[in-house]
């Protein structure tokens, strides 16, 4: 950043020269970001020797002292380096190939909304992930001397393929079934799957049931009679 181009230089490195100035205020972006944290680092003291240093800069970003684990953290800096860089390059090329340039100022401005904007929704997927994860209903398996029967059906044009499926308290499938059946009303076709799994758990003799179907208009019907 402190040396002239030579007179002789490149029109690429003439333009990289009249880039200096963006170049210092991307810097200043991401000392100022990082000082918001309470922390900084010095650009010109990192190791750029060849274009692997800067995408490992981007991919294992410099963390203060305590907080080198800190995955949330380590995502932020990684995206406010990845979106600096990107607008030092973006305004490179519009000086090399004559294209009007926005102020710095409302350069750097776009550039804190997009970094504030990339943040937000990592963190809104993260708050869905976790919420799914919170209310995933998972496959739990009976009792000690108890019989799940889980039923299944899928509707065709004119026909419907049901299935039931018996595991034990170990999770251990102990049988399964499969029947065609004449309908084509996926609720009906459901509570065919219920019915004839009580009918295969009498067959079995099997002491004890549960029958697990994913027909809530099917369960509610059963458990409101």
């Amino acid at each position: 950043m402190s040396r002239e181009a030579p007179k002789n230089a490149s029109q690429t490195w003439k333009a990289i020269e009249r880039l200096k100035k963006t170049v210092e205020c991307g810097a200043c972006f991401l000392v100022a970001i990082s000082f918001g944290q309470g922390w900084g680092f010095k650009l010109d003291s990192l190791p750029f020797m060849s274009y692997t240093n800067i995408g490992k800069l981007v991919v294992e970003p410099p963390l203060p002292p305590g907080l080198v684990n800190c995955s949330k953290l380590k995502i932020k800096m990684s995206i406010q380096i990845a979106l600096t860089l990107e607008c030092i390059w973006t305004q490179r090329n519009r000086k090399v190939f004559k294209r009007p340039c926005s102020s710095l100022l409302l350069t750097l401005k776009n550039l804190d909304s997009r970094f504030v904007e990339h943040v937000a929704t990592m963190e809104e997927e993260c708050e869905s992930e976790s919420f799914h994860k919170h209310n995933l209903i998972l496959w739990k398996p009976p009792s000690q001397g108890c019989v799940k029967l889980n039923t299944d059906a899928a509707v065709k044009a004119s026909y419907s393929a049901i299935a039931v499926i018996a595991r034990d308290a170990y999770e251990f499938i102990i049988k399964a079934w499969a029947l065609c059946v004449d309908t084509a009303d996926p609720v009906i076709a459901e509570a065919q799957a219920i019915k004839w799994a009580l009918d295969l758990a009498k067959l079995e003799s099997f002491p004890k049931i549960i029958v697990e179907s994913d027909s809530k208009m099917c369960i509610d019907a059963l458990v409101d009679n």
